[in-house]
């Protein structure tokens, strides 16, 4: 999980929101990225069990990653997605 807030940041202005990961240990399915309405969990506290829920469609998805290699994933639509809503980008 990773949050970060987008409020404030109107989609005209944001022409493209990329997050570039560092594999570490490649997946078949490297990542998907939701919005939860939840803001109140903590790194340190939070675990699977404890996950808030996020929105059942997910606005971005990062497919296979390869160790020792960078990967992106487009979190454009999942910035105006978050600021439409009124929530914070997580996962």
């Amino acid at each position: 999980f990773m949050r970060f807030t987008v409020s404030g940041v109107g989609t005209d202005i944001v022409e493209s929101a990329k997050l570039r990961l560092n594999v570490t240990d490649g997946a078949a399915v490297g990542g998907v990225f939701s919005c939860v309405a939840n803001t109140t969990w903590s790194e340190s506290t939070m675990n699977w069990n404890t996950a808030p829920p996020a929105d059942p469609t997910p606005l971005a998805t990062l497919g296979a990653t390869t160790t020792a290699t960078w990967s992106e994933v487009d979190l454009s639509t999942l910035e105006a997605g978050a600021e439409a809503l009124g929530r914070e980008s997580a996962r």
